[in-house]
């Protein structure tokens, strides 16, 4: 009878002659031969590599990890320099949108130094329309009541009906919401209509001071003249940063604001607004900008000059720098409509209010650009409007953003003065063959040919020749450019 033969798990008859063989991958593996027994079966010994063949192998690794690396790293450089320009674009359409949505306009403040940008947008969270009081009661926005304190009277207002108050006790108790205690910047806005002032002058529109603990913001008016019906100067103040309760710590932490020589007119509506955003302090009148004060101890560096340089006081502190809101117990820490309080006794409005309103001036995430992308812009900051397009006040044309490409740089190998429209780099040229735009110092320079560094003078807003001088070894980078047009949609420029 045949002996069973296994292949690949599969028992077949032995053949005559042929010499059983146990299952493939068995400890007992030979290789059979016609005739030969078991005993002289030849046992598999597995072969190793030499040292030479390691060697050339782990040489071939040590090449492939190299190659890759540079790869990658190349690959993370550009990466975080395209995802910063999405990132930065997506921050400034964001600012257009809020600027729509609040129906009060935005604003991006621009660091290159720092390589930060900033928004920073407002909405109302209270107002008070003054149509009915009844029982003591006034109506106010979301939901939130505020209480009349003596007898102030219904009086014709600009639309509709208003407060008049006496100058003697009357004002409108908001209380102590949350809303009132911004942090990160708030504004105050009404439309008043003064008739006198107290004997300090003083006329209290809008406050959450506590001036005790040196806390909380103002807006008022000051009486300067008595002629005819009057006139009155307007005046803001607003606590930020103050970690003590000692009157000169929390003074280098004040911004005041005087309207200096922008009055108003006694018995005659006009309209005042203060506002803060954590880095500078602003004050209108009749929409027109009165005073600016801002955390630099002078305003010489700003878009907009300031009105009134004389009531300067920079805050001793990087921004944004926080309101220090008035959360007392007290009458005077809660937010009053028609008087302010000075730390001895309430300043009191004479004549009439209407549509007060308290906006939040809230401030967005900073977002800084990764570490080693050096970034400019054309304009420091930018002013969306209602709308949503760049406001004509801040803007004549485009803004420009350009962030640098740190794999792609050189420097200049020559000085490269003012006006001069040829330059060189060194020590070889990385940039594109097509032409582009570099970033220079703090200028952008679009040039014709990497073999022809070549300025276009004028060709856009932000394309001129060397405004001011370079110097040999200043870092050259190729740039990736942002526009933000007069409609405000942020874009690659082309």
């Amino acid at each position: 009878m045949r002996r069973p033969r296994q292949r690949s798990g599969v028992l077949y008859p032995a053949r005559k002659g042929e010499i059983p063989r146990p299952p493939c991958g068995g400890l007992g593996m030979t290789e059979g031969r016609p005739g030969a027994g078991l005993g002289m079966a030849r046992r598999l010994v597995p072969r190793g590599f030499t040292l030479l063949e390691l060697l050339v192998v782990m040489a071939i690794m040590a090449v492939l990890g190299t190659l890759t690396a540079a790869a990658f790293v190349g690959i993370s450089r550009r990466a975080s320099r395209e995802g910063a320009a999405e990132d930065v674009m997506g921050l400034l359409r964001q600012a257009r949108v809020s600027a729509i949505s609040s129906g009060r306009g935005a604003l991006v403040r621009i660091n290159p130094a720092e390589g930060s940008l900033y928004g920073v947008a407002s909405k109302v969270v209270a107002a008070w329309h003054f149509e009915q009081v009844d029982g003591g009661e006034t109506p106010g926005a979301r939901r939130m009541n505020a209480s009349t304190v003596g007898d102030p009277a219904v009086a014709p207002g600009v639309e509709g009906l208003c407060l008049e108050f006496d100058g003697a006790d009357d004002a409108v108790n908001c209380g102590q919401y949350p809303v009132y205690d911004q942090t990160d910047g708030i504004r105050l806005e009404a439309y008043v209509y003064p008739v006198g002032a107290d004997p300090s002058g003083m006329a209290g529109v809008m406050a959450k001071l506590d001036e005790h603990d040196r806390r909380g913001y103002a807006l008022w008016l000051n009486r300067v003249s008595v002629t005819g019906a009057g006139t009155f100067a307007v005046k803001a103040r607003v606590y930020v940063n103050d970690e003590t309760n000692a009157v000169a710590a929390s003074d280098k932490w004040r911004l005041d604001l005087d309207s200096g020589d922008v009055l108003i007119q006694g018995s005659k509506w006009s309209h005042v607004a203060f506002e803060y955003d954590g880095f500078e302090a602003r004050l209108y009148v009749n929409d027109v900008l009165a005073d600016l004060d801002s955390y630099r101890a002078s305003e010489a560096g700003n878009i907009v000059p300031d009105p009134n340089p004389l009531t300067d006081r920079g805050f001793e502190d990087d921004p944004p720098a926080l309101i220090m809101p008035a959360r007392g117990g007290a009458l005077y820490d809660n937010l009053l409509i028609g008087a302010v309080y000075d730390g001895m006794s309430y300043h009191d409005f004479q004549g009439r209010i209407d549509e007060p309103r308290v906006l939040s001036v809230a401030g967005g995430q900073r977002y800084s650009v990764p570490e080693r992308v050096p970034m400019l812009a054309t304009e420091p900051v930018l002013h969306f409007d209602d709308e949503g397009q760049l406001d004509i006040a801040y803007h004549a044309g485009p803004v420009y953003v350009a962030l640098g490409d740190p794999f792609q740089m050189a420097e200049l190998t020559a000085n490269l003065a003012s006006g001069v429209t040829a330059f060189t780099v060194g020590p070889t040229n990385p940039f594109p063959p097509a032409g582009g735009v570099l970033m220079v110092g703090e200028e952008l320079i679009h040039y014709q040919s990497a073999t022809d560094l070549m300025v276009v003078p004028n060709e856009r807003g932000y394309l001129t020749t060397a405004d001011t001088p370079h110097f040999a070894g200043d870092p050259v980078y190729f740039a990736r450019v942002i526009e933000v047009p007069t409609t405000g949609f942020a874009q690659r420029a082309e």
